[in-house]
């Protein structure tokens, strides 16, 4: 995928599917190790430098699912692509850019922090405390 993706004469429907498939490699556990085993940060480093909107897209979307829940991963890739960088590709004029950069962001954050391990809690308890508040307020509720 990545000889398709860096060749400059690949077409773009086999650059589109090549793309797409790196970035569900990069979302499944298996696939995103396998990428980040292969010197695929450094590959996914030289999409980035490709300036090429629709490749350094799939490659900020490729490097946010191998962030996702491993913190290892998350420190590498943070030091290999850098704040500079990633602020940089925040900061440009494409909304679709910014909000992918962000999203890369957001679990290099939740894995360094440790928020992607715990397990969130309280909406079903906050159901049942309505629930049991609004029953206690209903006319005759005193008689139960």
């Amino acid at each position: 995928m990545f000889e398709i993706l860096l060749d400059q004469n690949s077409d773009a429907d086999k650059l589109e599917k090549a793309a797409n498939n790196l970035i569900v490699l990069g979302r499944e556990d298996a696939g995103a190790e396998g990428i980040f085993q292969n010197n695929g940060v450094a590959l996914l480093l030289q999409l980035l430098d490709t300036k090429r909107p629709e490749l350094v897209l799939a490659a900020v979307r490729t490097l946010s699912g191998m962030c996702s829940g491993h913190r290892a991963r998350a420190t590498a890739i943070l030091h290999a692509v850098g704040i500079d960088r990633i602020c940089g590709l925040m900061s440009v004029e494409n909304e679709e850019m910014a909000l992918a950069v962000c999203n890369l962001l957001q679990p290099i954050i939740d894995s360094l922090s440790g928020e992607d391990k715990w397990e969130h809690r309280g909406k079903e308890e906050a159901l049942v405390l309505v629930s049991l508040d609004l029953c206690q307020s209903l006319p005759g509720s005193e008689e139960r």
